[in-house]
């Protein structure tokens, strides 16, 4: 009798750990990860670039909210640069153009593979006044339309979208207001560089 209710024990491990396997499997091929974008905002401590000019970094969040699965080969994208015009803003680039990761450095992958959380740098403001963007490529290979530098103050929109095997994001549009000032303190430069959230849309 002892042997018997071990058995059905055994049995019943072996079927809970069967179910478990089977029911992530199904998991896995039909929920598919989403992936969504939030401002995180300005980095917490001041950088110094290689020209010696002090710069905090504007950093974006892309979210798996589901995080089993992951999305995987992901890339925050920026599709559109606009400036303010004389009558309406004025579209600087339409391409697509990989985002630099936080850290980018550390794994010089362009993708990430995100089930928690994962932070981009999209811009970086300059104690000289500079605003400029960061693609997840070497300066020197940024094309040379690409409107990567921004002197003194300017009111610019930026398209961004996170893009994976599995999923994309939706695109939101940010409103950046930058005063063209620099400020020691990083409150100071949230209000000098004033990032919102303009619209977003499929």
């Amino acid at each position: 009798m002892t042997n018997f209710i071990m058995g059905i024990g055994v049995l019943g491990t072996w079927a809970i750990a069967a179910l478990a396997i089977w029911g992530e499997q199904i998991r896995s091929r039909w929920v598919r990860p989403e992936l969504r974008i939030e401002r995180e905002g300005f980095s917490g401590t001041v950088a110094t670039h290689e020209n010696g000019k002090k710069a905090r970094y504007y950093f974006i969040r892309v979210k798996n909210p589901a995080r089993i699965p992951p999305a995987h080969e992901v890339q925050l994208v920026l599709t559109r640069i606009e400036k303010s015009g004389q009558f309406e803003p004025e579209t600087l680039f339409d391409e697509i153009m990989p985002v630099a990761w936080a850290r980018q450095e550390l794994s010089p992958l362009l993708t990430r593979t995100v089930g928690s959380d994962q932070l981009a740098n999209i811009f970086f403001v300059q104690a000289d006044g500079i605003l400029g963007f960061t693609p997840a490529m070497l300066p020197s290979r940024i094309p040379s339309h690409f409107p990567y530098l921004h002197q003194g103050p300017a009111t610019l929109w930026v398209t961004l979208r996170a893009v994976s095997i599995e999923a994309d994001s939706r695109s939101i549009r940010l409103k950046i207001e930058w005063s063209g000032q620099w400020y020691p303190s990083k409150a100071e430069i949230e209000n000098a560089c004033k990032v919102s959230v303009d619209s977003d849309a499929r």
